[in-house]
């Protein structure tokens, strides 16, 4: 189980400029420039929206975040994802890798219940990432030398609270599994 806070990375784009989707973000939000996202037309920006949440006000912040982001139009394809960062400070990298071991081995069943378009594409491919050059697993672990956190990128993106909530819960699920 983790211990503090989770993290988010929402892909997406909108017809807003980058100061607007900053002006309209919460405190625990931000918002930066991400090269893998196509947009549907040049006029568009892609964004990636970065929230952190301390655990128990996640369900209040991800609906008001989620319906600024529906407010503001941003939407997604298939170039998008879904980020999901587990706080893991108080934990060693030792305890980190064996957490990321058994999430990886549930990663085939987690296959099944995201499109096509995420299942080992460049940006999430199958098993575990071990460094910084190598991020763009599934289940990447490089996150812990960085952030210290263990982030799971398989989920496809989506603005819709339901589906990130139920997704958030899955691999706490996962993670909390011995």
């Amino acid at each position: 189980h983790y211990e503090k806070a989770l993290g988010l990375e929402l892909e997406g784009f909108t017809q807003h400029t980058f100061d607007e989707i900053e002006a309209a973000l919460p405190y625990y939000a931000r918002v930066v420039s991400d090269g893998s996202i196509r947009t549907n037309q040049p006029a568009e920006t892609a964004a990636e929206i970065k929230a952190v949440f301390p655990r128990g006000t996640l369900e209040p912040r991800l609906y008001q975040l989620t319906k600024t982001l529906r407010t503001l139009g941003m939407r997604c394809n298939k170039s998008c994802g879904l980020h999901v960062h587990f706080d893991m400070r108080n934990r060693t990298a030792e305890e980190v890798l064996k957490i990321a071991k058994r999430a990886d081995k549930w990663v085939k069943a987690l296959q099944e219940l995201v499109p096509m378009s995420r299942r080992d594409q460049h940006y999430c491919k199958f098993g575990i990432s071990a460094s910084g050059n190598d991020r763009y697993k599934a289940v990447n672990f490089a996150a812990y030398h960085k952030y210290k956190t263990l982030e799971i990128r398989l989920h496809s993106a989506t603005f819709d609270y339901a589906k990130i909530l139920s997704w958030i819960r899955l691999c706490e699920l996962i993670l909390a599994i011995r």
